[in-house]
């Protein structure tokens, strides 16, 4: 019932979130443990992915975060050619779900934003969600959405990405099994050995991918 909801989010907002979450996998069915069933068309793994940029640098950031960008619609363009992809940027969600959840903080508005975003990926086989440099809102709620986190790190340089976001995505690795793999984007040569000696560090990345600019 909707009242028992409100009142479990009044009283109690973690056991609140973790109720609405469970009632809403088990109305949408199967999913990450029988991929062949959700996705039976295309034959895909995962239909979310958070691209999560690492750049450490002297760049400034509104170019880091122009390259970012050419980046997700790049990789979503790959993806068109596997199924229809939906690119998903911070802009278009906080008109969709309304510029309150910026300004305040509840658990009603949280369940709200995951409805809508949930619509979204009902209506697209895949969805790419262009999370932010810095550990804000939109970064979490990307993380929390995704299938699979994609953290993109510049191959030339070392990686300086906040604790927050770190214990953040060790936890979700723990919790639900995230996926979290690396993209090192650079020219040939290989990354740095800060970019090594950081991910050997972190048993939660499971996979590295390589990709060359043109």
């Amino acid at each position: 019932p909707v009242d028992l909801l409100t009142a479990l989010l009044r009283h109690y907002p973690r056991a609140g979130m973790h109720f609405a979450r469970v009632v809403a996998e088990k109305a949408r069915g199967p999913r990450k443990d029988h991929p062949a069933e959700w996705m039976p068309s295309y034959g895909l793994s995962l239909a979310t992915v958070a691209l999560v940029p690492l750049w450490q640098g002297e760049d400034a950031p509104g170019e880091r975060a122009w390259e970012h960008a050419d980046l997700c619609a790049a990789v979503t363009d790959s993806l068109n050619a596997l199924a229809p992809t939906k690119l998903l940027v911070k802009p278009e969600a906080r008109e969709l779900i309304g510029p309150d959840l910026l300004r305040r903080r509840n658990s009603m508005l949280k369940i709200k934003a995951t409805r809508i975003l949930g619509d979204i990926e009902e209506n697209h086989p895949l969805v790419v969600y262009q999370a932010e440099e810095k550990y804000t809102w939109w970064t979490k709620l990307c993380i929390q959405q995704a299938d699979c986190v994609l953290l993109v790190v510049d191959a030339r340089r070392g990686v300086a990405p906040s604790e927050k976001l770190e214990r953040h995505l060790a936890r979700a690795h723990r919790a639900m099994g995230l996926r979290i793999e690396v993209a090192v984007v650079g020219p040939s040569g290989g990354a740095c050995r800060a970019l090594h000696a950081w991910s050997e560090a972190r048993p939660w990345i499971s996979q590295h991918h390589v990709l060359r600019p043109p």
